[in-house]
């Protein structure tokens, strides 16, 4: 249960326009007409009314604030999570093979009186076994993009990359977000993950929640997927990132909500 939020200011219209009535009677008795007749009462309920409008925004303030408190201590808020729904394929044919279901492949469900459809993809690949009549799929509401280049340049020290979008889904897949830095062929060290694109191969880089008590040269970053930032770590060699062309490119493999 989350604690309720004081209001800095809680007086409303007929408040303020009640303190300035009792101000009149104590500074200006000759002012006696104070009926909503009274051209100076009008320009009372007229500015009454504007710093109404004003006291709400001041209201608005704690909550601004807890959330730039919370910025500060690096607590980041959670991404939207793309809406999901198991879908079961059919075989329709005589062909009693395996049939396999490409990742990004779009189902369009019915939005009642909106035309416009929703749309769920296939973030992974599946297959419908042989002999078998049908598989179901988790498909998500979302649009997966493939090796998004976000950026040129070493990846180090403190480097911060933006995706061309916001925000960037969640999903339960384990894939959902994959960062790759291009390295020269070859050179993958051993057990790690690696994609190929466009003839290059992108070393897949580990996302973590802090960079306290990593080395200067652990290949993670930080992700804002409300944002759509990625922080590399920060490394002992201070000198800027490279930003040329040949400087390697970071690219990922991520979800935009729909």
């Amino acid at each position: 249960m989350t604690l309720p939020v004081p209001h800095l200011d809680d007086r409303a219209f007929l408040d303020l326009v009640t303190e300035a009535r009792e101000r009149i009677r104590q500074s200006c008795p000759a002012w006696t007409d104070l009926s909503a007749h009274d051209p100076g009462m009008a320009l009372v309920e007229a500015f009454a009314h504007l710093t109404e409008v004003m006291i709400y925004r001041l209201n608005q303030l704690p909550e601004k604030a807890y959330v730039s408190f919370l910025n500060l201590l690096g607590v980041a808020r959670h991404a939207p999570t793309a809406a999901w729904a198991d879908v079961r394929f059919t075989r329709s044919g005589a062909d009693r093979g395996v049939v396999r279901i490409p990742a990004g492949l779009r189902v369009a469900a019915a939005r009642g009186a909106d035309p416009r459809p929703v749309v769920f993809v296939t973030t992974e690949p599946a297959l419908l076994p042989a002999d078998e009549t049908s598989v179901t799929v988790r498909m998500h509401h979302c649009e997966p993009v493939e090796a998004e280049l976000l950026g040129i340049g070493t990846g180090q020290p403190g480097q911060v990359l933006r995706a061309a979008r916001a925000p960037l889904a969640h999903t339960a897949e384990p894939l959902d977000l994959l960062l790759g830095v291009e390295v020269p062929a070859g050179t993958v060290e051993l057990g790690a993950a690696a994609r190929e694109h466009d003839g290059r191969t992108f070393e897949i880089w580990r996302p973590v929640d802090s960079f306290a008590g990593l080395g200067p040269h652990a290949k993670v970053y930080l992700v804002d997927r409300c944002s759509g930032t990625v922080t590399f770590a920060p490394a002992l060699d201070l000198r800027p990132p490279a930003t040329s062309a040949g400087g390697r490119r970071s690219r990922a493999w991520l979800l935009y909500t729909s």
